[in-house]
């Protein structure tokens, strides 16, 4: 089971960091290059930038998917059972009332607000 927990975090780790990346490259280098570039350079930043939303987008979704395994391998770790047997409601919510519990669910917060600030990036008018 070390070995999936292993896996899981590795997951989690490269999604966060493509997804710290992408903010840190549109922030810092790709929207003030744009600007300054011009009217003719910047025809086709809108696409590219756009795209780059989406993988952020994916990005939170496999960050989301990874944290809520990485979730239920910890509480199985906890009671020290299998995966499987651990999966039940009374470990789920005994494990959500811990301190890892409670930065878990402070980090679902979180990373629901940044999926709440991705949705209008994503449906701005005239992007496909």
């Amino acid at each position: 089971m070390e070995e999936l927990t292993v896996a899981v975090r590795f997951i989690h780790l490269t999604a966060s960091m493509l997804l710290l990346g992408i903010f840190a490259f549109l922030c810092w280098m790709a929207n003030p290059a744009a600007r300054r570039a011009g009217a003719a350079a910047y025809a086709h930043f809108p696409e590219f930038q756009q795209s780059l939303w989406r993988i952020a987008a994916w990005s939170v979704a496999t960050v989301f998917v990874a944290d809520l395994a990485g979730f239920a391998l910890q509480a199985a770790a906890m009671v020290g059972l299998p995966l499987a047997q651990a999966l039940t409601v009374n470990i789920l919510s005994a494990a959500l009332t811990t301190q890892f519990g409670w930065g878990w669910l402070l980090r679902q917060g979180l990373l629901i607000l940044l999926a709440g600030l991705l949705v209008p990036l994503l449906r701005r008018p005239g992007w496909r």
